[in-house]
């Protein structure tokens, strides 16, 4: 989940197989402090409903080919614990995840490496939520969320995503 009054829908989509859809965002966080550990004044950012890791990855690695993202945000990855984090990775990126011990769900984070980003503990473990915190100067640091919610859930997890 990325907050900002600046992230726009892309309406076209031309990479890989599998289109984007409706529902993914790309966009750019304006307005960040530009002084200090973040030496820019926006972060381009990337997120996509994966539904699968391995049918997203043509996609998102070509991406990181052809543009430059500071943040990807990923949800419903369906990654499990054997599949090692040196199988994901793409260059000049980082990557954060949290698999659902069970079938399904899954959120995957890559930061650019010249970032400072750390993976923060959620009090909400049942739900597929991933926080972490970011550098952004020397005193301020942002705070980075994705969630997914799949339709299965209880009503109530609406009011704790809130």
């Amino acid at each position: 989940m990325l907050h900002s009054d600046t992230i726009r829908p892309n309406p076209t989509n031309t990479y890989g197989k599998k289109p984007l859809s409706a529902d993914d965002e790309v966009g750019q966080i304006t307005s960040l402090n530009s002084k200090g550990f973040l030496h820019r004044q926006r972060l381009n950012c990337f997120y996509t409903n994966a539904q699968g890791f391995f049918s997203k990855f043509p996609e998102v690695e070509l991406r990181c080919r052809t543009g430059r993202w500071d943040l990807i945000a990923l949800i419903e990855t369906w990654l499990t614990a054997d599949i090692l984090d040196s199988e994901l990775r793409l260059p000049g990126m980082e990557l954060l995840r949290r698999d659902r011990p069970t079938r399904g769900g899954g959120v995957l984070l890559y930061y650019h490496n010249s970032l400072q980003c750390e993976q923060i503990e959620c009090p909400f473990a049942a739900l597929d939520t991933f926080w972490c915190k970011l550098k952004l100067t020397q005193h301020d640091i942002g705070l980075i969320g994705a969630s997914y919610r799949p339709p299965s859930s209880a009503d109530s997890s609406n009011e704790t995503l809130s």
